[in-house]
């Protein structure tokens, strides 16, 4: 098991249709069996770190 921190971007709606839509960056500890499996945590991927 190879464990990695994932840095990433997710859209927020802005809850009314006059209120623009923002860029959040999130980030998470992720378990995963091959490093090509991190590519399933998010579209938006902005920085992975190999723990």
């Amino acid at each position: 098991m190879i464990k990695a921190l994932v840095v990433y971007k997710e859209l927020v709606d802005g809850g009314h249709p006059l209120l623009d839509d923002y860029w959040v960056e999130k980030s998470k500890i992720v378990e995963v069996e091959k490093e090509t499996d991190i590519n399933k945590v998010s579209n938006h991927i902005i920085n992975i770190k190999i723990l």
